[in-house]
């Protein structure tokens, strides 16, 4: 993806999806896997400059881990949706405030599953 070949990134992540569904682990694994991938979907569609479809996969990840309540993974969808509001900023010239977003959305998660 960081070599400018998102589409190619989108397509793995979902063959890898469709290979994780179909796989004999638990169902917790898959639903875990699922939400996961979403939040690669997310950075996928940043880096498209697709930011309503990218803030749409990020927060269905978050409501996602934060019901499973999981601290870890509430943490990695936080670190995702900081990725994607700094990408917005950066995409829009806003470099500061890109670097001050992604900053306080880090420290934020990291607050809440201490």
């Amino acid at each position: 993806m960081h070599e400018g070949k998102v589409e190619e990134a989108k397509a793995e992540y979902a063959k890898s999806h469709e290979l994780e569904q179909q796989s004999s682990v638990p169902d917790t694994a898959k639903k875990n896997f699922e939400l996961g991938n979403r939040g690669s979907l997310a950075l996928v569609d940043s880096a498209k400059r697709d930011f309503e479809n990218a803030k749409r996969e990020a927060e269905a990840m978050r409501t996602g881990f934060e019901a499973l309540s999981n601290p870890n993974q509430v943490r990695a969808a936080h670190e995702v949706l900081g990725t994607r509001a700094s990408l917005i900023r950066y995409a829009s010239g806003n470099h500061f405030g890109a670097v001050k977003e992604s900053t306080a959305i880090r420290n934020d998660a990291s607050s809440k599953c201490a």
